[in-house]
């Protein structure tokens, strides 16, 4: 996005200065306010932030504004011009800058690209009689679960990018591995017979660095303390493994959550939440092995059933 001159002189000005939005002093203890993201599929998630701050630039000013004092917070197509209202009644306009939003939810911690969020709304201490719906609450679910689950994909085509010039054995799953379990403590850097891990040491380097057991826990799927410890109760993902390297479509499903079971009957597929998650998650998560990332009620996964081709799905490995 271009940017005046104007704006170029201010930023450069008050990077000097360091303008912040005034805040009146306090000695009192205040309770964290939260904050509900609305992301661009229509996903919400609502946790509380680890800023207290947000950076925007304006035609007058480089502004820390403070959280408190923004209700609403829309973000352009561009990921980079913002409206903002704030609680006094004034109206902003500007250019925003932030890494990922830390923020810490009823079911763990999860960091959110500024891409992928098309408004943020802070909710108040205190704010009486909010409380997230079961809907909302599964939605947030299913947000942080393709949060993850896109990261998997990421560290899994990163790391074939780098073994496929070398002749290395690839970083996608293929039909050696007998669970899922299996095929992520072996990205994780366990020791292998065959495709079977046997061991985990700290010093073995994994096959997705920065891999860790965090991404791969879920809703009542706890995380494993390390990789030594991960096993099967901390593990929410089911991959699709396959032998044909270069013959599979790119809509193709790569990972799904656990919560959804997958039956080939009849040359069909057919896909069927299931309670390996809690009954409030109404939502099944997928990964595409071109990175695409889809929740779907069952009604929508009885749909995109319908559209997979059942001979790729004949090597589903779950936990």
């Amino acid at each position: 996005m271009k940017r005046s001159t104007c704006y170029l002189a201010v930023l450069a000005a008050t990077t000097l200065t360091g303008a912040t939005w005034a805040e009146p002093a306090t000695n009192q203890m205040e309770k964290p306010l939260r904050l509900e993201l609305t992301l661009v599929d229509g996903s919400r998630i609502i946790g509380t932030p680890a800023i207290e701050t947000v950076p925007v630039a304006t035609s007058f000013a480089l502004m820390n504004i403070p959280l408190k004092q923004i209700q609403t917070l829309k973000i352009g197509e561009d990921h980079e011009t913002v409206s903002l209202e704030l609680r006094n009644g004034d109206k902003l306009k500007g250019v925003i800058t932030l890494a990922p939003i830390k923020l810490t939810t009823v079911f763990g911690s999860v960091a959110v690209g500024i891409a992928q969020i098309r408004e943020l709304r802070v909710v108040p201490p205190g704010c009486v009689g909010f409380a997230p719906s079961l809907t909302i609450v599964s939605e947030m679910e299913a947000a942080v679960a393709k949060n993850k689950g896109r990261a998997i994909w990421q560290a899994v085509v990163l790391a074939n990018a780098e073994r496929e010039p070398l002749n290395m054995p690839p970083a996608w799953p293929t039909t050696g591995f007998a669970t899922s379990t299996d095929y992520f403590k072996y990205l994780m850097g366990w020791t292998m017979n065959g495709l079977r891990p046997t061991a985990y040491t700290p010093d073995t380097t994994p096959i997705c660095e920065n891999f860790t057991p965090s991404v791969l826990a879920g809703p009542n799927i706890p995380p494993a303390s390390d990789p030594r410890a991960f096993g099967a109760t901390n593990n929410a993902w089911c991959v699709v493994a396959t032998d044909e390297k270069d013959q599979v479509p790119n809509e193709t499903p790569f990972l799904f959550s656990r919560n959804i079971e997958v039956t080939v009957q009849d040359g069909k597929v057919r896909l069927r939440l299931n309670d390996e998650i809690p009954a409030r998650t109404t939502y099944g998560v997928i990964i595409t092995r071109d990175g695409s990332v889809m929740h779907k009620k069952q009604t929508e996964l009885d749909e995109y059933a319908g559209t997979l081709n059942p001979v790729l799905l004949r090597h589903v490995r779950r936990p």
